[in-house]
């Protein structure tokens, strides 16, 4: 028989409860904390399941067999929405597929990845003297959206 709910037993002392950690939440921080490892890691297990379960700069959305990943997509989103981008010197950050500025440019503008291919990757490389530098092909090529398309580049400095 049941006397006390645990949701109560994990309350604080002071509140009544004996200060038990929910195991829900320990697993659901954890998931979380590897979530983030997995984007943002170098090592071997980090590499190999990013190699499985990620495309581009998207996640698969079908099942694979993994009990990583199975515990890890429910975070993805989580780590994504409270997470921005430190461009830094733009180096390391794809220009056309990784979502630095909300959405990868190459979805928001439903760019091929032929025409990707041909363009220059990273983001450094449409900066010049701490200003954007977009030739005027690709310059025109975006004025045909309303969205804005650059924020300023101090900006994530």
């Amino acid at each position: 028989m049941v006397t006390v709910a645990w949701k109560k037993l994990c309350f604080d002392y002071d509140s009544g409860g004996l200060g038990v950690k929910s195991l829900v939440c320990l697993n659901e921080a954890t998931n979380l904390k590897l979530c983030w490892e997995l984007f943002n890691s170098e090592e071997q297990w980090a590499s190999l399941l990013r190699n499985r379960v990620c495309r581009g700069s998207r996640c698969i959305s079908h099942h694979v067999s993994s009990s990583l990943w199975n515990g890890l997509k429910g975070e993805y989103h989580n780590v994504l929405d409270n997470s921005f981008w430190l461009i830094g010197n733009g180096n390391k950050v794809s220009f056309w597929s990784d979502n630095w500025c909300g959405e990868p440019l190459s979805y928001l503008y439903q760019i091929s990845a032929e025409m990707i291919n041909m363009l220059p990757d990273k983001v450094y490389e449409y900066i010049e003297r701490f200003r954007w530098n977009i030739n005027d092909d690709l310059n025109s090529f975006f004025s045909r959206f309303e969205k804005p398309c650059f924020p300023s580049y101090s900006a994530f400095l």
